[in-house]
């Protein structure tokens, strides 16, 4: 076995050259840090598309189709509107607070859970399974003074009906 003799050296591998720092390499706070702001979960996108969408078809049969909305029908867009607005801050929360997706998944998911019960007990009003709200059943409503003038000066009014499918 050879002996490395003492003229001999080992060379190491050299260090790379520390990278220059300039205006282009500085970026934002998060990229130096390693992190990027995370794009928002599709599955909020989605129920904001979806919650337009469903109001837009509602508003659509009402203008274009001639179809005014019973009570219920009402309180069922309000749903819609609240679905909306929740995703839509979902969507700018879930750039900016990391646990903001569980949360906004947990209030959507009792949003829709709320609207899905309100349509269950409209369509059992239309289907005569329970009685509805006395207001758009027939029932004894309030009776407004403007409301009864304008019945004095000919007016047609006409109550929609929750209990009679459109």
């Amino acid at each position: 076995m050879a002996r490395p003799s003492s003229t001999t050296t080992l060379s190491r591998p050299s260090k790379p050259a520390p990278a220059k720092l300039g205006p282009s390499s500085l970026g934002s706070g998060a990229a130096r840090r390693g992190r990027r702001k995370a794009p928002a979960p599709i599955w909020l996108i989605f129920a904001a598309v979806a919650s337009a969408a469903l109001l837009a078809i509602a508003h659509g049969f009402e203008t274009f189709g001639h179809l005014p909305p019973c009570e219920l029908c009402l309180h069922q867009r309000e749903g819609y509107w609240i679905a909306l607005a929740v995703a839509l801050v979902g969507v700018v929360a879930t750039r900016v607070w990391r646990s903001a997706p569980r949360a906004f998944a947990l209030l959507l998911g009792l949003v829709f859970l709320g609207e899905a019960a309100l349509a269950a007990y409209h369509a059992g009003v239309e289907w005569r399974w329970w009685p509805g709200p006395a207001s758009c059943t027939g029932g004894h409503g309030v009776v407004k003074p403007s409301d009864m003038l304008a019945l004095l000066k000919g007016v047609r009014v006409t109550v929609v009906q929750c209990d009679q499918a459109a």
